[in-house]
């Protein structure tokens, strides 16, 4: 089962930071996906899911990520509710 939170779009967690704040080359991992299950079946299924180390790529309105060997471009909208931990 993938993680789900009951966070909204104003809540934040401490040390924490949507993936769409990146800035072009930081990496960060996955610590949790604040959506529906079914949004985050999906992401899962591209490679996006807790404990995956991403990296921004290019940022913008829509970025470019690299997860895993995969990279993949998403609207910057869509990466808010992926929260990530810095490295």
């Amino acid at each position: 089962m993938i993680p789900t939170s009951p966070l909204t779009n104003n809540e934040t967690i401490p040390g924490l930071i949507p993936l769409s704040k990146l800035r072009a080359d930081q990496q960060g991992v996955v610590v949790e996906v604040c959506s529906c299950p079914l949004v985050c079946r999906r992401l899962a299924t591209m490679g996006i899911a807790p404990g995956t180390c991403v990296q921004m790529l290019l940022s913008g309105r829509t970025c470019l990520i690299k997860a895993g060997r995969s990279r993949m471009s998403m609207r910057c909208d869509d990466l808010e509710s992926i929260l990530v931990e810095t490295i």
